[in-house]
């Protein structure tokens, strides 16, 4: 499977010759000819570093290392210059694209090349980033040396990360808020890849909560700005499977939270959907009820869809505004699943929540091209039919269709 609509080029040896490249990992056909290591082929967009003689040369071969073979470890220099900056953008922005969907268009990726990050954390930062690309590599095959290869930059980047979570100075009110930044982002990085690699079923939950105490820190007033924002508005996504998962709320789901972050930027149907996703069962949210019936109305009176760029939506392709309202279904039905089998519901209202459920789930995962993050969302809620469902060959069934798609989102094994 495609991830995104993403592009597959030949390495950079044959890129410089000109010749074709067969893609073949760890080496290709090329490169295993001519007796050369070969550097590996790229996924995404291509960003080009022109290197010249100015440059210092610690940053010229920074720069050679990462371009070189991924399944060295490297060893990253305490301060690395600012040649830094370009190689952490570069990785934040293509791992950021395949994030990217009409409904989910701000990945806090894409936030780091604007940040004014100090050259020491952007050395750590390049621990996790590099780990997920390569894990990116390993997906098509689970290849098992490049998994191992992700692992030990995960390993290092959690083993610095930790370090640092000693180091806050809490009266110093500027210092400790940049000093949270640097973890969020450090958190967010070392969850996104237990998310395509975990370690253990849900894995991924213990970063999740980290991340979510220091954002409580940031306050809702300090998360209506970039980048805490995008970091808030992810992690709102993420605790909203945690929350179904686990029938617990967390503050995210207070009323405070789901209005002040949004109040300079309109929220969309995404976003309210989310929220019904992280409140209890029994909580009154004081706002219209969002069922299936009132988005539908909603879309046909040309109500925004996408984050701040409803324009840009309703001009999409329409297989885009059908993915759309296929998530927001899935993600709606889900919900009053999980209500359901808490309150003991009719089990014929279940089994019709759960076939609906799989019905959609399959029909987007049968697409060429899926943005990386709603792949694990459907792959996620195939799991909580498998967790909820009233119905043994509906359980089945989920738990069948969640190892088949995990398989192809997740390195496991």
């Amino acid at each position: 499977m495609r991830l995104g609509s993403q592009r597959v080029h030949a390495c950079q040896t044959c890129r410089r010759r000109k010749i074709k490249c067969d893609n073949k990992l760890p080496n290709c056909s090329q490169c295993t000819r001519l007796n050369k290591k070969c550097p590996g082929s790229t996924e995404g967009l291509i960003f080009i570093h022109s290197v010249n003689e100015s440059q210092p040369q610690q940053q010229r071969q920074l720069v050679r290392q990462l371009r070189g073979d991924q399944t060295n470890v490297l060893t990253i220099p305490p301060s690395i210059g600012s040649g830094a900056h370009e190689v952490v953008s570069r990785l934040a922005v293509e791992i950021g694209s395949y994030h990217l969907s009409p409904w989910t268009p701000h990945p806090w990726f894409l936030s780091i090349p604007r940040l004014a990050l100090s050259a020491d954390f952007q050395s750590r930062m390049l621990l996790p980033f590099q780990a997920m690309k390569v894990a990116f590599r390993a997906l098509p095959e689970n290849d098992a040396s490049l998994k191992a290869a992700a692992y030990q930059y995960y390993s290092s980047g959690l083993e610095r990360h930790q370090a640092q979570l000693h180091q806050l100075v809490p009266w110093q009110r500027h210092q400790h808020l940049a000093s949270i930044l640097n973890l969020l982002l450090m958190s967010m990085a070392l969850l996104e890849f237990e998310m395509m690699a975990p370690l253990a079923t849900d894995s991924w939950f213990p970063h999740a909560y980290g991340a979510l105490g220091l954002l409580e820190q940031v306050g809702p007033q300090g998360c209506q700005e970039s980048p805490f924002f995008e970091i808030f508005w992810q992690l709102r996504f993420f605790m909203s499977y945690v929350t179904l998962s686990t029938r617990k709320m967390s503050f995210l789901g207070s009323q405070t939270w789901m209005e002040i972050p949004f109040l300079h930027r309109e929220k969309t149907e995404f976003d309210h959907v989310i929220d019904t996703l992280l409140v209890e069962d029994n909580q009154i949210i004081k706002r219209e009820t969002l069922g299936l019936e009132t988005i539908e109305q909603r879309q046909m009176s040309d109500v925004n869809l996408g984050h701040g760029q409803g324009a840009n939506f309703k001009c999409a392709r329409p297989g885009h505004i059908a993915d759309f309202e296929r998530i927001v279904r899935v993600l709606v039905n889900v919900r009053e699943l999980v209500s359901a089998s808490a309150s003991d519901c009719n089990p014929k209202r279940q089994e019709s929540l759960s076939t609906a459920i799989l019905a959609d789930s399959k029909h987007l995962m049968s697409q060429h091209s899926l943005p990386f993050n709603v792949g694990l969302q459907v792959t996620a809620a195939a799991s909580l039919v498998a967790q909820y469902a009233p119905n043994s060959l509906q359980k089945k069934d989920a738990a069948q269709l969640y190892a088949d798609w995990r398989g192809r989102f997740v390195l496991i094994g």
